[in-house]
């Protein structure tokens, strides 16, 4: 029960539009452009949040049979979680959808594939079938 309150509690503080609190909360907007302005950094937040997200996914949702089959269903889980934060991004931005956004998608996905790839190393680790 306190993983599934830890993954939801992720998933939530990753659909909430940070760069929108900036309009409410002062000096918030230059504490966020320090640590996220550099687009090495933007993008290295957004695969560890989504290999997180999808690591902690698969500890708690794989276990027993299907093991692999239910390793996809994550992943598809990660793809809609990948579009409805750019959705929610934009609306905020009141724009359309870009390239900036399948940049951040592909970089989203990667991050998921590389939290299934940590999952699946402490499986062969700890020599589970």
């Amino acid at each position: 029960m306190k993983r599934s309150w830890i993954v939801l509690l992720w998933l939530l503080g990753m659909l909430a539009p940070m760069a929108w609190l900036a309009q409410f909360v002062p000096g918030y907007q230059s504490l966020f452009d320090f640590i996220f302005g550099p687009p090495w950094m933007h993008w290295v937040s957004h695969a560890a949040l989504f290999a997180v997200l999808v690591f902690l996914l698969l500890r708690l949702l794989v276990d027993g049979g299907h093991r692999w089959q239910r390793a996809l269903w994550v992943l598809a889980l990660a793809l809609l979680a990948i579009f409805l934060q750019e959705r929610i991004q934009l609306l905020y931005k009141a724009r359309a959808w870009g390239g900036d956004e399948w940049f951040d998608a592909g970089v989203d996905m990667m991050g998921a594939l590389a939290g299934a790839g940590v999952w699946g190393l402490t499986r062969i680790s700890n020599r589970e079938p």
